[in-house]
């Protein structure tokens, strides 16, 4: 009689959109290597060639969250991965860069000062990896350690690591959405977390009618001000210092 191989981690971490768990109790290294090693297993299944897998990886400033993706890494290679190192970047970013860079899916961590830790997956296009569409597949896999290389390397040749850095491209794109501000004059206060006022200096930057005029504290009286997050979470404040309504924000991006 075959026994059943006992779980790697716990399968609970696995949620209806990506993988979220305490650091390191339940969510640790040795999951981050497995759910990588089956994610790649998940992606050769749905790519007609079934080789050369590409995947772009990124991570917040946490310091959990760089463990958890370096281990991560270590299973995509060893699973024979073509690993798209993006470093530290934002969710965006990172979906920005598996549609530039036409790879086969896309990996973001990220943490809370609550040590909880986070895994959002994607495939090729930036189609969603939850319930239903193939993190089940995942999670069986990466649970009970089945993967497509049997003892990490041994069937396929080992994969490789290339760091990239996209956020010049994603400012070139971010500026091609948004010609309407070529011609117009806007001074703009910015607040934010390093990582979100770097990307958002750095797209306003291919705007020359936008002037950032201060990086700081907001809202800032006679200003549009922004307050910019990295988990892409953002607030808007007229030039009166009162937030602008979702709805309203939501109207600006709809085409008449």
């Amino acid at each position: 009689m075959h026994k059943i191989r006992p779980s790697l981690f716990p399968a609970h971490i696995f949620t209806p959109y990506g993988v979220r768990g305490a650091y390191p109790s339940e969510f640790h290294e040795k999951a981050a290597y497995a759910i990588a090693r089956a994610f790649v297993s998940h992606l050769l299944l749905r790519k007609p060639d079934h080789q050369h897998i590409q995947v772009v990886v990124s991570h917040d400033a946490g310091e959990d969250s760089i463990a958890l993706y370096n281990a991560f890494i270590g299973g995509l290679l060893d699973e024979g991965a073509h690993v798209i190192d993006i470093r530290c970047a934002m969710p965006s970013i990172n979906d920005f860069a598996v549609v530039h860079l036409h790879a086969d899916g896309g990996a973001v961590f990220s943490a809370t000062s609550e040590n909880i830790a986070s895994l959002r997956l994607s495939g090729v296009d930036v189609s969603p990896i939850g319930e239903g569409l193939g993190l089940e597949e995942v999670r069986n896999s990466a649970t009970r350690g089945i993967f497509t290389s049997i003892g990490g390397g041994a069937t396929l040749q080992n994969g490789i690591r290339t760091q990239t850095d996209v956020l010049g491209d994603f400012a070139d794109f971010f500026a091609t959405q948004f010609q309407d501000l070529q011609s117009v004059s806007v001074p703009l206060a910015l607040a934010g977390d390093a990582l979100a006022t770097t990307t958002l200096q750095k797209a306003v930057t291919r705007l020359p009618g936008v002037h950032i005029e201060h990086v700081g504290s907001v809202p800032v009286d006679g200003r549009v001000s922004v307050l910019y997050a990295s988990d892409e979470g953002v607030n808007v404040y007229d030039e009166l210092g009162r937030v602008v309504p979702s709805d309203i924000l939501a109207a600006l991006f709809v085409d008449s």
